[in-house]
C-alpha cells in the first residue's frame, strides 16, 4: 500500500479527527492499523508517519493553496495583499505547482517548500487537510450557533484549542498525556512486529 493511499485511506484518513483516536485509543481499531501500517515498510526502504505541530505558527491559508481557477480567485479575494501568485506576473513570489489533482482540483505549495513539494510530487508525502476538533459532526455554522451540538470546551480559545489536539480530548482540558504517546501504547501491545513508533 502507497503511503498517499494509507493516508486517505479509512484507517489512516480519519486519524485526523478527534473521535476516531479517541476509538483508537479504545482498541476497536488499533489492529487495523497495524495491519495497514505494516505495508509502508515492504521493500526494505524506512518510511514514517510524522507529525509536526507548529503552535500556531503557520498561515495554512498560504501554505497549501488551490489553483483550480476559481478558487484561485476566492483566495486571491480572501488573502488581498498577503497572497501568492500563481500563473501571473504580480511581482510576487508563485507557488510551487503540486502533480495532479484532487478531485479535479489543483493545489499549488509555498515557494518556500521546495523540498516538500518535491517529496509531494514525488509520492513520498501527502496532506491531511481541513481538520479540527469536534465533539460530534455539526452540518453548519447555523448549527453550531444553536447550541443544539456538543462542541469541544473553549471552542474558541486558541490555547486550549492547541492543548485539545496535543491530547485528542476535545471535552475536557485536564489530561496530562498526548495522544500520540497513549497511541503508541496502544500499538506497541500488538509485539515487535509492529511498525516503529516515534515521537
Amino acid at each position: 500500500m502507497k503511503r498517499r493511499n494509507f493516508l486517505t485511506s479509512g484507517t489512516c484518513g480519519m486519524m485526523s479527527s478527534v473521535p476516531f483516536m479517541n476509538t483508537l485509543l479504545n482498541l476497536t481499531m488499533a489492529p487495523r492499523v497495524v495491519q495497514a501500517s505494516s505495508g509502508l515498510s515492504a521493500g526494505g526502504e524506512y518510511k514514517a508517519l510524522v507529525c509536526l505541530f507548529l503552535r500556531g505558527g503557520n498561515d495554512s491559508f498560504n501554505t497549501l493553496v488551490p489553483t483550480t481557477p476559481s478558487e484561485y480567485e476566492d483566495y486571491l479575494t480572501a488573502r488581498t495583499n498577503l497572497a501568492i501568485g500563481h500563473g501571473v506576473d504580480n511581482g510576487v513570489s508563485e507557488l510551487l505547482p503540486l502533480n495532479g489533482d484532487v478531485g479535479g482540483r489543483t493545489f499549488g505549495l509555498h515557494p518556500s517548500m521546495p523540498r516538500l513539494a518535491a517529496l509531494y510530487n514525488s509520492g513520498k508525502a501527502a496532506f491531511v487537510a481541513n481538520v479540527g476538533t469536534l465533539v460530534e459532526p455539526i452540518p453548519s455554522v447555523d448549527s453550531l450557533q444553536t447550541g443544539t451540538f456538543r462542541v469541544p470546551v473553549s471552542l474558541e480559545a486558541h490555547n486550549i484549542q492547541q492543548e485539545q489536539w496535543e491530547t485528542c480530548v476535545p471535552q475536557e482540558n485536564a489530561w496530562s498525556s498526548g495522544w500520540f504517546g497513549r497511541a503508541a501504547d496502544v500499538l506497541n501491545l500488538f509485539g515487535s512486529d509492529s511498525p516503529p513508533l516515534a515521537a
